[in-house]
């Protein structure tokens, strides 16, 4: 269920904001300028993209031939 008031917790850091953007390994924030990964302020907000870890995707070729590729 959707909390109005919440606690802050480990997702309310700026990695996972909407404003702050990864630049040469530092967190700039559009409204504070450089600030720390794990920081925060009142003016988060979360960005669900920031938290997803893509998936590695892995083809076993060891059970497919060359001439399976081969167009004709």
């Amino acid at each position: 269920m959707f909390k109005l008031f919440k606690k802050r917790g480990e997702n309310d850091a700026c990695r996972y904001c909407k404003k702050a953007a990864l630049v040469d390994g530092e967190y700039i924030c559009k409204r504070k300028g450089k600030v720390e990964s794990s920081g925060f302020c009142r003016l988060y907000e979360f960005n669900p993209f920031a938290k997803r870890v893509p998936r590695v995707r892995s083809i076993d070729t060891t059970m497919f031939d060359p001439l399976d590729f081969k167009i004709d």
